[in-house]
């Protein structure tokens, strides 16, 4: 999206990385160019909290409302929702020039596959496989039956692979082998001299964005570390060679081990760890066997070369040790039960990592597990309802953040802590070291519309219903189109005495789908303050058929006033109020 190598972009390997505002992204450029933006995302990892939503006039990403702030990038959907909303997108917008990006992340978990591909396929990622080429050729069809596909470029290509096994690796992220960082990139472009055939060359997502430029003959301006492939598109056409730079910092920020980064150029590969590792990959594609210590200057060669491409010297070898496989192996297990929604087997896999590293630190007491993995294990504490024993866990992890304020990881982290002791501090009825502390979490990250919005929601639920209004509109101008976010704002005006705009922005945030059951409720008290009973009514019914069946104070006075308004009374009806404090 930004057509540069993230780790040079300030943004290191992390689930909680925001892209900085300098660095312009594609939807940006072709919005300017005039094109119509969407993105249909699958992950929560890549929703509106990393900033990839700026230049997108629609972006749907996983629902964050009511998920802890660490746990948002677990989100996920499955690819039939995630199709079927840029199929719909499609229709309307299919006669303007167009930029759409479609996220699927049924191949990560949980894989939310038809019973029809698990009964084809007895391996469930081969079925996840199936299932999303088969969802991606709905869109590739309807693009067809409107007659704009042969006239659209088409790129399909991964963030990364996933380990089934390799180097003993069940996911992706923790190791830089090939079988997690090379992935297929499969391009359709109009008119093009290249005609269904493999291109050898080693290329880079980082040239996706400048072969576009390229294609569409757009200039930027923007400063591009990749290069357009547009040239190898041409049977005869070729490029030099493109080394390839990948970097995680999953070991370092959940394992407190070292950032691993690797160089990949003219059919080598050098990954720069405690113990070097260098792979002839024409020869060992598997990457079994090191050559490092048989080719010390092969190896001097490529970690110099790294450390040109990175702009900063690699010394090679001086890292803390890699963490032990089990305790990979732990955290992967920990992170999957995150993405399948198992609370408790994730709680306890985290709590017995926390502690192995505690005890592998025993002889500096002071060091506690790293905060990233410490956040984690907070936020699944107090999505169980245990706030009090997640609220050490974040102030410990806070304690443990001693790096430079001004780097990505540490200083979002450090918001989303502030967030997240907020959130306890409201949940154990401590509404003042709430807000000091939503407020804290807003000056670091100002722009994460979730941290706004509970922000927001907390002064609503304390009175101060003027505040209120403007933090839900900020927050808004942050997510636009956001459901959750909307029925809090039309509260807050119906609360604020304004029930013509709170009816015209809760009537926005039922179209949601699902729908949640409160906004019916406000809705139907705003238009019964409007005087549109008939409105009024269908509310009433929409929001008992979706309220808890369990009895509850709201719905018995929501089912009363529904009798009474079909019945024809119609006794004088104010709307919610609330003082301000």
């Amino acid at each position: 999206m930004t057509g540069r190598i993230a780790s040079l972009a300030g943004t290191p390997s992390s689930i909680w990385d925001r892209l900085p505002a300098a660095y312009p992204t594609l939807a940006e450029s072709l919005e300017e160019a005039g094109f119509r933006t969407a993105a249909f995302v699958g992950s929560g990892a890549l929703g509106r909290s990393t900033g990839l939503a700026r230049g997108f006039e629609t972006f749907e990403a996983p629902s964050s409302s009511g998920v802890a702030y660490p746990l948002r990038a677990f989100g996920s959907r499955s690819a039939g929702e995630v199709i079927a909303e840029a199929r719909s997108w499609v229709d309307e917008n299919f006669r303007s020039r167009f930029f759409l990006w479609v996220q699927l992340s049924d191949l990560l978990g949980p894989r939310r596959v038809p019973a029809s591909y698990r009964r084809l396929h007895s391996d469930p990622y081969d079925a996840a496989v199936a299932f999303a080429d088969a969802e991606l050729g709905r869109i590739l069809g309807r693009l067809e039956s409107l007659g704009v596909l042969g006239s659209t470029i088409v790129v399909i290509i991964s963030s990364h692979g996933s380990g089934l096994g390799e180097h003993s690796e069940m996911s992706a992220g923790a190791l830089l082998y090939d079988s997690t960082v090379l992935v297929p990139m499969l391009m359709r472009v109009p008119q093009s001299p290249a005609r269904a055939r493999s291109i050898p060359e080693q290329v880079r997502s980082i040239d996706l964005l400048p072969t576009f430029f390229d294609l569409l003959e757009i200039d930027s301006g923007m400063a591009l570390e990749g290069t357009s492939l547009v040239p190898l598109l041409d049977p005869g056409g070729r490029l030099p060679v493109l080394p390839a730079v990948v970097t995680t910092g999953y070991q370092e920020a959940l394992l407190g081990g070292s950032r691993l980064e690797a160089f990949r150029s003219h059919g080598w590969k050098y990954i720069d760890g405690l113990v070097p590792e260098l792979y002839d990959l024409r020869r060992d594609p598997a990457e079994v066997r090191s050559l490092a210590a048989s080719r010390p200057g092969r190896v001097e060669e490529m970690r110099r070369s790294l450390g040109e491409a990175t702009g900063r010297e690699v010394i090679g070898g001086a890292r803390q040790p890699p963490p032990d496989p089990a305790m990979v192996s732990l955290l992967e297990t920990a992170l999957r039960d995150l993405r399948q929604g198992r609370s408790t087997a994730a709680r306890a896999a985290l709590a017995d990592l926390s502690g192995r590293i505690r005890e592998e630190r025993s002889s500096d007491p002071a060091r506690a597990a790293p905060p990233a993995l410490l956040a984690l294990l907070g936020a699944v504490t107090r999505g169980e309802g245990r706030p009090g024993e997640a609220l050490p866990l974040y102030t410990t992890a806070l304690t443990g953040l001693t790096g430079s304020p001004s780097a990505p990881t540490g200083n979002v982290l450090r918001g989303l802590l502030h967030a997240e002791i907020a959130a306890c501090h409201r949940a154990l009825a401590a509404p003042q070291l709430a807000l000091d502390s939503y407020r804290r979490a807003l000056e670091i990250s100002p722009d994460d519309p979730d941290i706004r919005g509970g922000l927001a929601s907390l002064l609503l639920d304390t009175g101060v219903v003027v505040e209120s209004i403007t933090e839900f509109r900020a927050a808004l101008s942050r997510a636009p189109g956001s459901a959750g976010l909307q029925a809090g704002l039309g509260r807050a005006l119906l609360m604020g005495g304004d029930p013509q705009s709170a009816a015209r922005v809760l009537a926005q945030a039922v179209q949601s789908s699902p729908p949640e059951a409160r906004p019916f409720l406000d809705l139907a008290r705003a238009s019964e303050a409007l005087d549109r009973n008939a409105e009024a009514v269908r509310a009433y019914r929409e929001y008992l058929a979706r309220a808890d069946a369990t009895g509850s104070s709201e719905r018995d006075i929501a089912r009363k006033r529904l009798r009474e308004l079909e019945s024809g009374q119609d006794p004088v009806h104010e709307p919610e109020r609330s003082s301000p404090l």
